[in-house]
């Protein structure tokens, strides 16, 4: 099928230097045009060959490029695939598992030297998407289920049992927006074992571990991290989340899914459910199998979401008192800025 797909010309390596810049424009235009088509065989063929050749090619003639007109602003799709492999889910995958052909996707927006820090950490880059799904479906929790037919890859359950939040809004109004993240597929280190408020502590220590130097570290992402610290300085609010006083922990449990770093770097539950779907349906890999996220989603009652338990049976969803805690229950990282 490859052999249908037009060519790109063939240029030496030792003659890339040559080419005018016109030149050099025309041939990374066409090399992602072909790698574009051949990424979308391989995904029907499992064959990459063809296409790791093409991303090296890529990144020869993006350096002669840069050479000549300095770093761009952002990142191409060839770039972060040459640097995170299978752990890209772009408008390729998103078409497959959804059936929505996006037209407005928008730039990645992180840096080379960020995708190898996330190369590092075991991050999955992934597109999330608001677009309707197909027959005008909404991008929300039931629109999900509802177009999986509540199936993973190999047909059994997605989601468990949803009877007790069918109607809540996080499960049929909350949409992802339309953005690049990058997410760790499981917990992050120490965050088991601990309340909300503790976890979001180890969330902003791991944070600052994505940066070399603190100057680095943009200015809201350094305003949330000092809200937090304030906080952490208010011994009547941290009483208060130890608090099983419903008049208490409700207004505590809002406002810790309002923090600023809460609401920056932890997922929702539709965020959850769609990298949880997006990746079983391609991959057949159960994410969080043994273990459940700590969301920034309330339900109606104003417990914190969490959810996981990815087996056989289905997905399990539930809520806590943001006291709680548990071994099998930690905070996963989401951010669509560092």
């Amino acid at each position: 099928m490859l052999d249908n797909i037009e060519q790109p010309p063939t240029i030496p390596i030792d003659n890339i230097s040559n080419l005018t810049p016109d030149e050099l424009n025309t041939l990374f235009q066409t090399l992602q045009t072909r790698a574009d088509n051949v990424r979308k065989e391989a995904l029907e063929t499992g064959k990459s060959e063809e296409l790791d050749k093409l991303n090296l090619e890529l990144q020869r003639v993006k350096a002669e490029l840069e050479n000549l007109y300095g770093r761009a602003e952002s990142i191409t799709l060839a770039e972060a695939r040459e640097i995170l492999k299978d752990r890209v889910f772009g408008p390729e995958e998103v078409k497959k598992v959804f059936n929505i052909d996006m037209v407005d996707i928008p730039d990645i927006p992180f840096t080379l030297e960020q995708l190898e820090k996330a190369k590092e950490k075991g991050l999955d880059l992934i597109l999330y998407t608001n677009e309707d799904l197909p027959n005008g479906v909404k991008m929300n929790g039931l629109g999900i289920i509802t177009h999986l037919n509540n199936q993973k890859k190999d047909n059994t359950k997605l989601l468990f049992n949803i009877d007790w939040y069918k109607s809540e809004p996080f499960y049929i109004s909350e949409q992802p927006k339309l953005c690049w993240k990058l997410v760790s597929r499981e917990v992050i280190p120490d965050s088991t074992s601990k309340n909300y408020l503790e976890q979001t502590q180890i969330l902003a220590k791991y944070i600052e571990s994505l940066y070399t130097n603190k100057d680095d570290i943009p200015e809201d992402i350094q305003q949330a991290l000092e809200e937090l610290t304030t906080l952490l300085q208010d011994q009547s609010f941290i009483n208060e989340v130890s608090s099983t006083d419903e008049s208490i922990w409700k207004p505590i449990a809002e406002r810790l899914s309002n923090l600023k770093l809460t609401q920056l770097f932890r997922e929702s539950f539709i965020e959850w459910l769609y990298r949880t779907a997006l990746t079983n349906h391609l991959t057949g890999e159960k994410l969080l199998e043994n273990m459940y996220s700590w969301t920034k989603s309330l339900s109606s009652d104003r417990s914190l979401v969490y959810s996981g338990g990815f087996d056989a049976g289905g997905a399990y969803v539930f809520g806590l008192r943001p006291d709680c805690s548990h071994s099998a229950i930690g905070c996963s990282f989401s951010a669509d800025h560092i």
